[in-house]
């Protein structure tokens, strides 16, 4: 599992153009159809 407090130290000395382009990389990602379908078949509805 990943330490979130690790992740955030990590990111304290980005620059807010390296952060920009983190945040521009995690969008793509997360909008990635394949992503999303794989994420539907785990949801359980009802």
């Amino acid at each position: 599992m990943i330490d979130r407090t690790q992740i955030a130290a990590a990111l304290e000395g980005a620059s807010s153009l390296e952060l920009y382009q983190l945040a521009c990389l995690l969008e793509r990602m997360l909008a990635d159809p394949r992503r999303i379908v794989a994420v539907r078949k785990l949801l359980h509805h009802g």
